[in-house]
């Protein structure tokens, strides 16, 4: 038996069959499967960039991404990757809910290890943190924590000034 190798460019269109929504790992996936892989990279916390790597638009160049294969797919996963912001409470949540329960936190005076343990990252070496999937949230929470500090000692130097005004003048 002998094989014949290609000598002519072959320059054969080839179409995708309809219904198919993303190519990867070589096979077609139809709207389903395709959810179902974008929802799991979500719920992992794989980055845009990750995902775009394994989609094989990162590859193209910026001006063809639009026309790539996958690059509706790829358009999908950042919209899934909203919606699975973060893993507390009762499952997956958004960035809004995320927000308001990590300045709710912040409020409350929550320290950095009870936030950790909230969100499942207590058993990590502080190192380790940024590759948890709940690093978004836990970063969120730092920032809303000292922007309500920061917001505190303005209010307490406010008060204190209102404080020496009233307290200097004179009695009549």
């Amino acid at each position: 038996e002998s094989r014949l190798l290609r000598t002519a460019r072959d320059d054969e269109e080839r179409v995708i069959p309809p219904g198919v929504t993303m190519n990867f790992a070589g096979h077609f996936r139809d709207s389903k499967e395709t959810a179902k892989w974008l929802k799991a990279w979500a719920k992992k916390g794989e980055s845009e960039a990750i995902v775009a790597a394994k989609l094989g638009v990162s590859s193209v160049p910026q001006a063809l991404k639009s026309q790539h294969e996958n690059w509706q797919a790829l358009v999908n996963y950042a919209k899934w990757q909203k919606k699975y912001f973060a893993q507390l409470g009762t499952g997956y949540q958004n960035f809004k809910r995320t927000q308001n329960e990590v300045a709710r936190w912040a409020v409350e005076g929550r320290t950095d290890e009870w936030v950790a343990r909230v969100l499942g990252m207590s058993n990590l070496s502080k190192d380790r943190y940024k590759f948890h999937r709940n690093y978004k949230a836990f970063e969120m929470f730092q920032k809303q924590k000292k922007e309500f500090a920061d917001l505190l000692q303005k209010h307490a130097a406010r008060r204190n000034l209102q404080h020496e005004h009233y307290s200097r003048a004179p009695i009549s």
